[in-house]
C-alpha cells in the first residue's frame, strides 16, 4: 500500500504514514500510488505510473514518426519539383518555407510530450525518478541512457510509483496514459 499524500510504501495495516504522517485507514490508502489520477484527464497522468520496455520502444517510435514523415514529404516535393523545371514553382515554395517549418515545429512538440511522457514512466518502472529522463536528450551521451531505459528489466512488484504495468493497453492508451 501507498500513501495517498506522499506516495511513501506503507506497511499493511497502518493508520499513519511514516513519512508525512497523513492519516491511511480504510479507504484513504491505495494499492498504487497513482490510483487518485484515474478519474478525469490532467497533464499530471502523462507522466504517472509505469511503462514495460517494449511500449517504451514502441512508444518512442511513435513520437519520431511525424519527423520522419515531414522529411518524406518534403523531400518528395523537393524530387518533384526539381525534375520538372528549373525554377521552384509558387506552391513548392510556399511549401517549403511555410507549411513544412510548420509542421516540422508541430511536430518536434508532439515528439517532445510523447517521449517525456514514455521515458518518465520508464524511468519509474525502473525505480528512478522521472528527472532521469532528461539525460537522453544530452547529445552523445543521451543515447547510453535511451539503452539503459530500453534494456533495464523493471522491477518486479510495486515500487512508489505503482504496481507493474498492466498488459493489454493499446499502443495510444499507453503513450497518453488514458
Amino acid at each position: 500500500m501507498y500513501c495517498t499524500n506522499c506516495g511513501s510504501k506503507l506497511n499493511e495495516g497502518a493508520k499513519f504514514c511514516t513519512e508525512c504522517g497523513h492519516t491511511t485507514t480504510g479507504t484513504n490508502a491505495v494499492s498504487s500510488a497513482n490510483h487518485e489520477t484515474r478519474g478525469k484527464w490532467s497533464v499530471g497522468r502523462l507522466v504517472s505510473g509505469r511503462l514495460g520496455r517494449m511500449r517504451y520502444f514502441t512508444g518512442s517510435l511513435l513520437a519520431s514518426l511525424p519527423f520522419f514523415l515531414g522529411v518524406s514529404a518534403w523531400g518528395f516535393v523537393n524530387i518533384v519539383s526539381s525534375s520538372i523545371g528549373s525554377e521552384p514553382s509558387t506552391g513548392a515554395q510556399l511549401f517549403n518555407n511555410i507549411i513544412i517549418p510548420l509542421f516540422f515545429a508541430f511536430s518536434f512538440i508532439f515528439f517532445l510530450v510523447a517521449h517525456i511522457s514514455v521515458a518518465v514512466r520508464r524511468c519509474h518502472d525502473i525505480g528512478y525518478t522521472g528527472w532521469i529522463s532528461l539525460c537522453t536528450y544530452i547529445p552523445y551521451i543521451g543515447f547510453i541512457f535511451a539503452l539503459i531505459f530500453l534494456f533495464k528489466e523493471g522491477d518486479k512488484g510495486a515500487n512508489k510509483y505503482g504496481n507493474p504495468p498492466a498488459p493489454g493497453k493499446k499502443l495510444l492508451a499507453d503513450v497518453f496514459n488514458y
